[in-house]
């Protein structure tokens, strides 16, 4: 089957889109769970003698990432009437994020605690949703402010 557009024409335009995305991109700060490890365990206590006097102590290790998104922020918009006519609505607790395969590789596998956009922390509100434009794909995640 024919197309319309050349592979050096696709090359180009997904060229352009991963340009925009490198122009407009903000860092995002992904954490997981932290990892709970057991420290100072001292096994000469003494059974019988009431609750153990030495107990087990633990230490958190924080687990994050940085990478990089496109962000789509919530709130009034300047032009209403241009939103409306598109059928777009993100409430002001909310922000989409668009990234690439490796945030959203790290978003899917990991246990999320939560996201950091700029001064504002968020929990991950949505599965992924794929977008594809000619051979680029791109995965948009939608993220609710904690409180």
């Amino acid at each position: 089957m024919a197309s319309l557009l050349s592979s050096t024409e696709k090359s180009t335009l997904t060229g352009i889109l991963g340009d925009h995305f490198d122009t407009f991109k903000e860092d995002i700060v992904v954490y997981q769970k932290p990892i709970k490890l057991a420290t100072d365990i001292n096994i000469d206590f003494l059974y019988g003698y009431g609750p153990v006097s030495n107990p087990t102590n633990y230490s958190y290790t924080q687990v994050s990432g940085v990478f990089s998104a496109l962000i789509n922020r919530g709130g009034a918009p300047k032009d209403d009437n241009y939103l409306r006519d598109a059928n777009i609505q993100i409430p002001m607790d909310e922000v989409t994020i668009k990234v690439e395969q490796a945030t959203r590789d790290y978003l899917k596998q990991a246990q999320i605690e939560r996201v950091d956009v700029g001064a504002k922390s968020y929990n991950v509100h949505s599965t992924d949703k794929e977008v594809n434009f000619l051979t680029k794909t791109y995965y948009v995640f939608n993220l609710k402010e904690t409180e």
